[in-house]
């Protein structure tokens, strides 16, 4: 049986070619592929949360705008209520 007292724990010595290992194993990763859908927000306020905001104010507004020039909607009423 193992003894608390002969445990060990070692911190790491953090030098600089392990700063250089992370920093290339970050610049070697896959960037996300924008047409993922499963990366996208799911709704307005989740895109108000991303990093590139933005760009994803802008994507909405420029759906809309183009709703509005191809006349692309019908206003509709609601059954019952006011």
């Amino acid at each position: 049986m193992v003894k608390i007292s002969d445990l060990k724990l070692e911190k790491r010595k953090v030098d600089v070619m392990f700063i250089v290992s992370v920093l290339v194993m970050e610049v070697l990763k896959k960037p996300p592929d924008p047409n993922d859908k499963s990366l996208w927000p799911r709704d307005f306020f989740e895109a108000l949360t991303m990093p590139d905001w933005r760009e994803w104010i802008l994507a909405v507004k420029k759906e809309i705008s183009s709703w509005l020039a191809f006349n692309a909607y019908t206003k509709i009423g609601s059954l019952g209520l006011q």
